[in-house]
Order: C-alpha cells, then structure tokens, then sequence
C-alpha cells in the first residue's frame, strides 16, 4: 500500500529556492536574520540552523537517486512528450528501473527496483517540471480519427520543423515503418468451374510465418536498407545474405515483430551508420508505439542529434507515408511473388 505523510503543521508558504537565496544574503551581510525572514517567511530559527551547519541542501533522509540522477529522468520524460509519446506511471518506473540498472545503482533500492512509493515521492520533488493528468482518449477504431487529430499532427510537425531548423532540408527529414511480410501469397480472383464451392489454392508454407521488415526513407526519396526481424529463438547465418541487398541488418525475436531492443539495434546499427555522413540534426518519424521506445533508445538518439516524432495513434493509414502507399505497393509484389513461386513449385 503507497504510505502517504500528512504533515501535522501548516505548509510552508517558502520554496528550496528561497532558502537558499535568503540563506545566501543573511552570508554575505545583505540582509539580517529579521530582515530575510520578514521579506521571505521563513523562520529565523530555519535560517540560523542552516547556517550554521554550512549547507545549502535540503533537510532529511536522502533520497534513492541525487537530484542529478532525477533530473536525467525528468528530462527523459519531457523529451519523450516532445517526441509524442506520454509516460504513466508503469513507463516512468520502468525508465528508472532501466536507468538504476544501467548506472549500478541497485544497492541503494530496496529490492533493487524503484518502488511506487518512489514514485510519488519523485513528482512531489520535481513538481516544479512534472504534473498528472488525465491523457486525452483517441479513438480505437481508425475511422473516427477525428479532424482535430490530423490537424494538431501537422502543427506538431511545423513546430518541429521550424524549432530545428529543417525547412528546405529534406535530406534530414526520415520516415520508418515496419510491416509482417507472411508466407500466404492471399487471395485472387479466379476463374473455376460453375459447380466449385471453393475455390482453393495449394501453396508452399503454412501461411503463418511471419518476418517483419523496417523500412527507412527519406524525404528526397531516399530509402536506406532494410532492417530485417526473423520470428525464431537463433538467428542462423544462412538466413542473412549479405550480397543480396547491401547494408541490410538482420535480427529475430520470439514473436517476429520489433520490441525495445530491436529498435535499439534498429537505430544503433543501421540509421545512424547510414546516415553518419548527413547534417545533423535529422528527423525520424515513426509510429508511437510503446515497443519502440527506452532510455538507452532515447538517450542514443540525444547523443547523436536524432530528434524522434511519433505519429498519433490509430492515425498511421492516414499520417504515416510508408504506410499509405509504399509498402502497401511492396506487398502487392510480395504477393505476386508468392504466387509466382508457388507456381513453379
């Protein structure tokens, strides 16, 4: 159960930042013990007592994670907003968890892992930059993406652009998207026999393995190598050739589709390798989904001047470019191939 003090005197009417600027003038003789405390509101027995013991910081036990540690989250949570994606609870607690982790700092958790007492805790200290509230609900259904969603999508977008300095730069401007490329060549229409209650087609495969594909573009048209996600517990060399398209990266997961990690690859492995040689600061545009974003992703991104939009959920068969025609084109083909193949075998 989260265990919330209630304080037993009335709220200080003063901040950290007042303190320390009183305690700063009663040193240096700007002001006296009486005059800091009538023009602030602080006691002078709050003055005096820290004084005396020569500190400016803050009265009490110390906290899990310095206020440098803290601040690295608060501006992690911040960028994340920016890049249009929202943090709750469970997310900023996995952030910290991963941040803890990373930087070694178990020892000084309880179990190891930040709790949701912690938590609380972390947004009364930083409710200066932080606050709760109530996200507002999209849609679920694709069709009702209303107006207003498109229309602030593009407002975003000219804030980006305008805040960075892109305009006229469209070899700095990246999209990527990912899509299920499946063994089952689909349906066509065929011709049959008057008496046929189905019309089925024998084809190689089950039909339900499944590789994901990571397409990246960009605004000049364009398109770097794929990024390629095997569904399988090994990644075989014979399932990566490297003559076949030049550059491409191949990974696996249990399920076949991205996650945190590949993402990271994704990013560490293949975008910034293959765009080292461009102007810094690019644009990556791609779906807001959770599975795509961590610390480590964000804080590579920082480090390499890549700022990382998402585009708004349940938006993306409108929004999302790779998605409205290029690999709705790539897949036809796919099919074809399939069909093709199948064929012949």
């Amino acid at each position: 159960m989260v265990r919330n003090y209630i304080r037993k005197t009335d709220k200080r009417s003063y901040t950290e930042a007042d303190l320390i600027n009183a305690v700063e003038k009663v040193r240096t003789k700007e002001w006296t013990y009486e005059k800091a405390s009538s023009e602030t509101n602080i006691p002078i027995g709050t003055l005096a007592s820290r004084i005396s013991r020569n500190s400016n910081h803050h009265v009490g036990r110390p906290t899990a994670l310095t206020k440098t540690e803290e601040k690295n989250l608060v501006d992690l949570i911040i960028t994340l907003q920016d890049y249009g994606e929202l943090s709750t609870c469970d997310d900023v607690l996995k952030y910290a968890t991963e941040f803890v982790d990373i930087m070694n700092l178990k020892s000084r958790l309880k179990n190891g892992v930040p709790t949701r007492d912690w938590y609380y805790g972390f947004l009364r200290r930083w409710k200066d930059r932080l606050k709760i509230m109530n996200s507002t609900k999209l849609e679920k259904v694709r069709a009702d993406v209303t107006l207003s969603t498109v229309d602030g999508w593009f407002a975003k977008l000219h804030s980006v652009l305008l805040k960075l300095d892109l305009f006229n730069k469209p070899q700095q401007l990246f999209n990527c998207d990912e899509s299920g490329f499946r063994d089952d060549p689909g349906k066509k229409k065929v011709v049959v026999s008057r008496d046929t209650k189905y019309a089925n087609k024998i084809h190689t495969g089950s039909g339900k393995e499944n590789t994901t594909v990571l397409l990246t573009i960009s605004a000049t048209g364009i398109c770097l190598p794929p990024y390629v996600i095997y569904k399988s517990k090994c990644l075989y060399d014979t399932w990566c050739p490297r003559n076949v398209i030049r550059g491409a990266v191949f990974n696996r997961t249990e399920s076949g589709w991205i996650n945190e990690d590949t993402f990271f690859d994704y990013l560490e492995n293949m975008f910034i390798p293959q765009t080292k040689h461009i102007p810094r600061p690019l644009l990556l545009i791609f779906d807001g989904h959770t599975s795509h974003l961590s610390l480590k992703t964000a804080r590579l991104a920082i480090e390499n001047d890549i700022h990382l939009l998402c585009l708004p959920a349940h938006a993306t068969h409108l929004l999302q470019p790779l998605d409205v025609y290029t690999l709705k084109y790539v897949k036809a083909q796919w099919r074809s191939l399939l069909w093709d193949y199948s064929k012949k075998n």
